[in-house]
Order: structure tokens, then sequence, then C-alpha cells
């Protein structure tokens, strides 16, 4: 064989193995954060506070497209939660 004919059925085989998304339609439900959602199928996850927060802020951007409103509005005030308690931490320590 060729190195040619070598490379060529790698890169079909590598094609190949790549999972198909869809073009259009509604998400696929694995794009949710369920843990950080529900509190479920969370695998020992322990996030800091501001990983916490960066993870709400990135769920939230995902949108309608992902989201339902209700879940958007459970996730806004999730992160309005974290917020308050990262300013309280930080500018009303009373120690």
């Amino acid at each position: 064989m060729s190195y040619r004919t070598v490379v060529g059925l790698a890169l079909l085989l590598l094609m190949s193995a790549a999972p198909a998304v869809p073009a259009d339609g509604p998400a696929p439900a694995q794009e949710k954060d369920t843990c950080l959602l529900y509190q479920d199928n969370c695998p020992d996850r322990k996030d800091d506070i501001y990983q916490r927060i960066a993870r709400l802020k990135r769920e939230i951007a995902k949108g309608p497209a992902v989201y339902t409103p209700e879940e958007l509005r459970t996730l806004r005030k999730m992160l309005d939660e974290y917020e308050q308690l990262l300013d309280r931490l930080l500018y009303h320590n009373t120690d």
C-alpha cells in the first residue's frame, strides 16, 4: 500500500467515526447541564464559587435553544444567589 492510500483510509475512518450533528431542530438533551440545573448526575463535582458562576453564565447563554423558560428562570435565580453570596463574602465580611 502506498502512503497516500494509508492516509486516505485513516482519514475515511476518522470521518466515519465522527458523531452526526443535526443541522436544525431541537437541541439534544445532553447539551443541558443537568448537574447544575437539577443537582442530578453529578460525579463529585466540586466547583468553587467563581467556577459555578461561570458555568451558570455559560448555560444561561445557551438560551431557549437548549433550556425551557422555566429552566432559564431557575438558572438565573441560582446565578443571582451565587453572585449575592460572593458579594457578601468579599465585601460584607464582619469577622
